[in-house]
C-alpha cells in the first residue's frame, strides 16, 4: 500500500500543474485546494494518527496548496514586463525558500522537498517527461521509496494535453473520503 501511495504525489503535482496551465481563475484554484485540505485534514489525522488533531503532520492537500501558491506567484512573476528573466529568477528565490520554509515549520506532507518538485515540475512543464522525472528525483532524496512513482512515467507521457470530462470535483471529494474509508476498515481490523 505504501508503495501504491508513493505512485500519487508525483501525478499530483503534474495534474496540479495542467491545472494551472489551464486555469481560467487562479485564486479560485487556490481556495478550492485550501478549503479541501481543511476538509481532509480530520479523517487524515484520524486514520493515521488515531486522533481528530495531531499537529505535528499535516495532509497531502496542504501540501498541494503550499506547492499551488509558490507556482502562483512564479507564475505572476515571469508574466510581468516590468523585469529581465534575471530578475524574474532572482525574486523567484524567496518565494521557493518561503514555500520551503512553510512547508517544514508546518510539517506538510513531504515538507521542502514537495515545494522543490513541484517548482521543478512547472519549470520543465513544457518537457512533461523530463520536469516529471527531475521532481520526482526530488521527492527520492526524502524516501527511496518515492522510487515507485518512476512507475507513472508511461501515463504522463500518454497524457495528450486535453482535459478530461467533467468530475473536477471528484478527486478533491476522493481524497477525504478515500481516507475516511481507510481509517474505517482500521477501526474494523482491531475490533
Amino acid at each position: 500500500m505504501h508503495a501504491a501511495g508513493r505512485l500519487a504525489f508525483p501525478l499530483f503535482l503534474f495534474l496540479m500543474i495542467e491545472g494551472i496551465r489551464h486555469t481560467g481563475n487562479m485564486i479560485k484554484y487556490l481556495s478550492r485546494m485550501a478549503v479541501f485540505a481543511v476538509i481532509s485534514e480530520v479523517p487524515f489525522d484520524l486514520c493515521f494518527f488515531g486522533k481528530i488533531w495531531y499537529p505535528e503532520k499535516q495532509n497531502t492537500l496542504f501540501t498541494l496548496t503550499v506547492c499551488l501558491a509558490v507556482l502562483i506567484l512564479i507564475k505572476r512573476l515571469y508574466e510581468t514586463d516590468r523585469m529581465t528573466v534575471g530578475w524574474k529568477t532572482v525574486l523567484s528565490v524567496p518565494v521557493i525558500t518561503a514555500g520551503c520554509v512553510l512547508a517544514e515549520v508546518l510539517h506538510f506532507d513531504y515538507g521542502a522537498l514537495a515545494v522543490a518538485a513541484a517548482v521543478l515540475m512547472y519549470a520543465f512543464s513544457n518537457k512533461n517527461i523530463a520536469g516529471y522525472c527531475a521532481g520526482t528525483a526530488v521527492l527520492m532524496l526524502g524516501d527511496l521509496s518515492e522510487a515507485f512513482a518512476f512507475l507513472t512515467v508511461p501515463l504522463v507521457a500518454l497524457y495528450n494535453g486535453q482535459r478530461g470530462r467533467g468530475h473536477k470535483y471528484f478527486f478533491y471529494v476522493f481524497y477525504p473520503a478515500h481516507i475516511m474509508i481507510l481509517w474505517l476498515i482500521k477501526l474494523m481490523l482491531r475490533a
